[in-house]
């Protein structure tokens, strides 16, 4: 039995029966290391609209890039899914981030724990190089503690 938020996902491009719209629902492409280049690009046009860009020769270097990740050492752990993982996934394979992705990132809510964590850590280094500052504690970081 599969249940849940993400049960009626596509997650192989094959067959020609679609649980999702048998049950009346628009379909929604998992981005996975299964996924094909045409589920990739769908995905891409799905979140940000139609753009030359969005090609199948990308979408493959994109899954190129998936499984990169999953095979390094450490494993890099991604998320795909989203319209921000997927355009920095689309950067990262080669593609130019478009305006509609920049809009999206730009107003992207940091709601998931793992974002929160990500800007903690950040924060927390940052606060650690403006105390040593002449000037600490101003919320701002000259130049050579930035890098």
């Amino acid at each position: 039995v599969i249940y849940g938020s993400r049960a009626l996902d596509l997650v192989l491009g094959m067959g020609d029966f679609n649980l999702a719209e048998f049950f009346g629902e628009k379909p929604v492409n998992r981005m996975t290391t299964l996924a094909t280049p045409e589920m990739i690009r769908d995905h891409l046009i799905d979140n940000f609209g139609e753009n030359e860009q969005f090609t199948l020769e990308i979408a493959q270097n994109m899954k190129e890039k998936m499984l990169e990740d999953l095979r390094s050492v450490p494993s890099r752990k991604e998320e795909y899914m989203s319209p921000v993982g997927i355009a920095i996934l689309f950067d990262r394979a080669g593609g130019k981030l478009t305006e509609e992705m920049g809009e999206k990132i730009a107003n992207v809510e940091l709601h998931e724990p793992h974002h929160k964590s990500i800007v903690d850590e950040i924060r927390c280094e940052w606060d650690k190089w403006d105390l040593q500052e002449e000037e600490s504690n101003d919320e701002r970081l000259q130049f050579d503690s930035f890098y």
